[in-house]
């Protein structure tokens, strides 16, 4: 039992560590659920009674953050898509839930407080044709809501629960997400900078997309966020915690990446190479492998680094005498990431120099053509993200 850990008052400390936490609806004998109001919490400031009260205190957070990830996946399975074409036409409200548990295979039940206990709402007709569990209980909220206030579909201790704005608000959860990076890549520094602030607004004014007039921010009682550093607490619904995860996962794939792994490979060709063989080295990574494989061409180096967007990056290969310097600087670009290459071969006496413009995915290639000799530089820019995409479409290939 938990209150076997925790003398009363430390559990109530402990409970506040939340906001006031999802109760499970009590069904009623219809089978129906009505969300009970969350007790309030006790103010923070409690003591502390050793290592065992401090443990037993971190095992109840533990168990919350579970709970709520649970919740948050139990709203990701309401889109998947149907197994096969749903439709309603004319269906009575409730029979439309019942369908939505028996395809979807989540509990979803109605909170009497918000509807109604005289009930009414299962006769309510629906007409849709939804691909998912989401569009199915949408089409019934809007069914059977009235006019003044709409409906909402949240998760309450591991169940879906139609309810009102005032049953939504006992189930607010607290989560930490660690935004130092997302930060960074939005232009923010050290804390305290102008410009961190500037991106710490930019991201609060993004999360709250979801459900603008909720957060404390705009005047509402659903939603808040409050900063420690760059990790964000955010006070929201399971719901809400869904979509804004799934924002910010979205936000991941178009900002910027924060590192870059550069390829860069230089391939000195043979007399006897073809124009037809140097073209297609130009034109593709697979022609300059040709090259080097049909004996055509020489590869001098093929270094990798990593290196942050934001900062310079610099590879040497060889010695004084014979080496071979690239330099890769950000610039400022139109569209995006820019970055101006800067590569330098020295063999001896001769020294070799080109520039190129380099775009991250993108590969960049240069051919220097002096002393009777012709040296191509390939340059390649990949985010983490690209890399193991790539590896991924190559593991079928490779079974």
């Amino acid at each position: 039992m938990l209150t076997s850990l925790l003398n009363p008052a430390l559990l109530a400390a402990a409970l506040a560590l939340q906001v006031p936490p999802a109760v499970a609806p009590a069904v009623t004998p219809a089978g129906q659920a009505a969300v009970q109001a969350a007790p309030k919490p006790v103010p923070a400031g409690l003591p502390v009674d050793g290592k065992a009260d401090a443990k037993a205190i971190a095992f109840v957070t533990q168990a919350a953050n579970a709970a709520l990830a649970n919740d948050i996946a139990l709203m990701a399975r309401l889109d998947t898509p149907f197994p096969k074409p749903v439709s309603f036409k004319d269906a009575n409200a409730s029979d439309v839930l019942e369908s939505v548990r028996t395809l979807a295979k989540v509990s979803v039940e109605i909170d009497t407080r918000a509807v109604g206990d005289a009930g009414g709402w299962e006769y309510k007709h629906v007409t849709c044709e939804p691909a998912t569990a989401r569009a199915a209980l949408d089409a019934v909220i809007r069914a059977i809501s009235p006019d003044y206030q709409p409906f909402v579909a949240d998760v309450a201790a591991g169940i879906v629960v139609i309810t009102d704005p005032s049953g939504q608000r006992t189930l607010r959860a607290r989560a930490q997400y660690p935004l130092g990076g997302t930060l960074a890549r939005l232009g923010g520094k050290a804390e305290g900078d102008e410009t961190t602030l500037s991106a710490k607004e930019q991201l609060e004014r993004f999360v709250e997309l979801t459900q603008p007039d909720v957060w404390s921010s705009q005047g509402g009682d659903l939603g808040a966020i409050q900063w420690t550093g760059d990790v964000a607490t955010i006070t929201a619904t399971p719901s809400m915690h869904h979509d804004i995860r799934k924002r910010l996962a979205e936000l991941e794939e178009v900002l910027p990446a924060a590192s870059l792994q550069w390829t860069v490979r230089a391939v000195e060709f043979d007399e006897k190479a073809a124009k037809d063989a140097i073209d297609a080295a130009i034109g593709s990574a697979a022609g300059i492998d040709a090259v080097v494989k049909d004996g055509l061409g020489k590869l001098l180096s093929a270094p990798r680094i990593m290196a942050p967007t934001q900062q310079p990056a610099e590879i040497k290969v060889g010695d004084g005498a014979s080496s071979i310097e690239v330099h890769i600087d950000p610039i400022a670009g139109d569209g995006g990431a820019v970055f101006a290459v800067r590569a330098k071969q020295t063999d001896g006496q001769r020294t070799r120099e080109i520039a190129m413009r380099a775009v991250p995915g993108v590969r960049s290639v240069g051919v220097i053509d002096a002393g009777g000799t012709r040296l191509l530089v390939e340059v390649l820019g990949m985010s983490e993200s690209a890399l193991k995409a790539l590896k991924r479409a190559a593991a079928p290939a490779a079974k």
